[in-house]
């Protein structure tokens, strides 16, 4: 082979490779679930490689977040207490207040006194527009808050093994 031809073909292949090699970026998170999060700078996207949840485990995980919310409904700290993890925390973004489980019923209490106070009837609390979603063992949910004649906000908590793990609610 010429030296001539030597260089039209390595300099071809060079052009060729530099066309066709992009930076490629890629990030890798594990979620608090258990799955994985790939994205690349090609695409982005959202990849569970493990962790798939048995069915009995994403119904536990349901009843866990049913019981949570009728306990917030009927004003029962009993219940919320209940189907917490001994790690909970509940967010109150409005004060930036982060209440352990300890904390919760004097918190709670004072929120309910809150609601009914000024004549205001009996502490009620309903939901709207509520979303869940799966990802690895967690189930989340997001939802709105009502307390009618007193406040309204929204919230996002979550389920894992049965128990809800954290709760940040705001107005």
């Amino acid at each position: 082979m010429s030296p001539g031809l030597l260089l039209v073909v390595v300099t071809l292949v060079l052009s060729i490779s530099l066309v066709e090699s992009r930076p490629s970026y890629s990030y890798h998170y594990q979620t608090p679930g258990g799955g994985h999060v790939r994205v690349s700078h090609e695409q982005a996207g959202v990849r569970k490689t493990e962790g798939t949840p048995s069915p009995d485990s994403v119904k536990a995980n349901e009843a866990a977040l049913d019981g949570y919310r009728l306990g917030w409904a009927t004003g029962d700290t009993d219940i919320i207490i209940g189907v917490v993890t001994d790690t909970f925390n509940f967010t109150w973004v409005p004060e930036d207040d982060v209440v352990s489980k300890d904390r919760f019923p004097s918190f709670f209490g004072d929120f309910k006194a809150n609601a009914e106070a000024d004549g205001r009837a009996k502490y009620f609390m309903r939901f709207a527009n509520i979303i869940h979603r799966q990802i690895g063992d967690t189930l989340y949910e997001a939802a709105d808050w009502i307390v009618d004649g007193f406040d309204r906000g929204s919230y996002f908590n979550a389920a894992r093994d049965g128990k809800v793990i954290w709760d940040m609610a705001t107005t």
